[in-house]
């Protein structure tokens, strides 16, 4: 980047498949979030039973796979110089991410 370029200037730099999976699990999550079960005595009924389960499975499937996806294609945004602690720590905070 140079002197006067700000960040609308850069191109975007992820791919479809990287905004799909982005979207998609915000949606997805969305989603849960509005079908939620009310109450836990709902879950004595198999079919919501098994659906809240294989919905839980796809949601995590897609975690795993967009972190795979983004892991092995994108690279940090951080630069260069960033100081090795700063690198260290913007990796923890994103790996804690996923796993909450």
């Amino acid at each position: 980047m140079t002197k006067g370029d700000t960040d609308l200037d850069r191109p975007n730099g992820y791919s479809g498949i990287a905004k799909i999976l982005h979207w998609g699990f915000v949606f997805i999550f969305a989603y849960g979030i509005y079908k939620q079960v009310d109450d836990i005595s709902q879950l004595s009924n198999i079919a919501l039973l098994r659906f809240e389960i294989f919905f839980a499975l796809g949601f995590l499937a897609l975690l795993v796979l967009r972190f795979f996806y983004m892991k092995t294609t994108q690279k940090s945004a951080l630069p260069e110089t960033a100081h090795a602690l700063q690198k260290v720590v913007s990796k923890l905070v994103h790996y804690g991410l996923y796993l909450s």
